[in-house]
C-alpha cells in the first residue's frame, strides 16, 4: 500500500513539473501575443507530447528570433524559478528531518 501511495505521489509531482514547464512556454507566448490565455497549456494524462498550445503559429513565426528563443526555453526559465523559489522556501523552514538537514556538521 505504502508503494502505491508513493506511486501517486511521484506521479503527481512529475505531472506538476510538466505543467509547471509548459506554463513557462505559455506565459512568454502570451506575453508577445501569440497566445489569448497564458493558463491553457495541455498536459496529457500520460504527461508526453503535452504542449504550451493553443499557440499561433503564423505570429509566433513572425517574432524577432530573441523572443521565440524565449519563448522555447520559457519551460526551463520556470523550472528553474519553481526550484529556486522552493528551495529557499525549505532553506527558510529549516527542517531537520533526515532528507534536509539545518547544519552540516559531523555529530
Amino acid at each position: 500500500m505504502k508503494g502505491l501511495l508513493y506511486s501517486i505521489l511521484g506521479y503527481a509531482a512529475l505531472f506538476a513539473g510538466v505543467w509547471l514547464h509548459e506554463i513557462g512556454h505559455s506565459f512568454w507566448n502570451f506575453k508577445f501575443g501569440c497566445k489569448e490565455h497564458w493558463s491553457q497549456v495541455q498536459v496529457k494524462p500520460y504527461i508526453f507530447f503535452s504542449t504550451p498550445g493553443p499557440v499561433n503559429l503564423e505570429q509566433y513565426q513572425a517574432l524577432a528570433p530573441w523572443k521565440r528563443t524565449l519563448s522555447a526555453y520559457g519551460g526551463i526559465l520556470a523550472n528553474l524559478f519553481w526550484s529556486l523559489a522552493s528551495g529557499g522556501l525549505i532553506a527558510a523552514m529549516k527542517p531537520d528531518n533526515g532528507y534536509f538537514r539545518s547544519s552540516y556538521g559531523c555529530s
